[in-house]
């Protein structure tokens, strides 16, 4: 690390940084991919004792959401790691009547009897 520089610091999963650099007084801004929510500062600034003025946020996906684009993921809050007890996450996908919702499940893991998927039709 250069004697005026606080280093990389790092980019969230799911996310990235945008900035000019990683010398004193420089700012990072960090964003999510789209349907996640930044948890933590989103900007930081690399002080004078070289160090940042936060830790990098995380990029979590929100236990309730509702979907309406074409294609995207849904993936369980602190995904690849654990979630906590006592959840109820709740995703809608909305899309034009008449049209079909494919659903891919690229890494599925339940804890019966606690949790469950249901997946349904409208009010059926």
């Amino acid at each position: 690390i250069d004697k005026e520089s606080c280093g990389d610091p790092g980019t969230p999963l799911y996310g990235f940084q945008e900035g000019s650099g990683f010398l004193n007084g420089n700012v990072l801004r960090f964003e999510c991919q789209f349907g996640f929510e930044l948890i933590g500062e989103r900007m930081i600034t690399c002080q004078n004792n070289n160090q940042w003025s936060a830790n990098i946020p995380m990029c979590i996906f929100p236990c309730f959401s509702n979907f309406t684009a074409a294609v995207g993921t849904v993936l369980s809050p602190d995904y690849p790691e654990g979630y906590g007890n006592n959840l109820n996450c709740v995703w809608i996908i909305i899309s034009e009547p008449g049209s079909r919702i494919h659903l891919a499940f690229n890494d599925f893991d339940l804890e019966p009897p606690y949790d469950f998927l249901t997946v349904k039709d409208g009010d059926q």
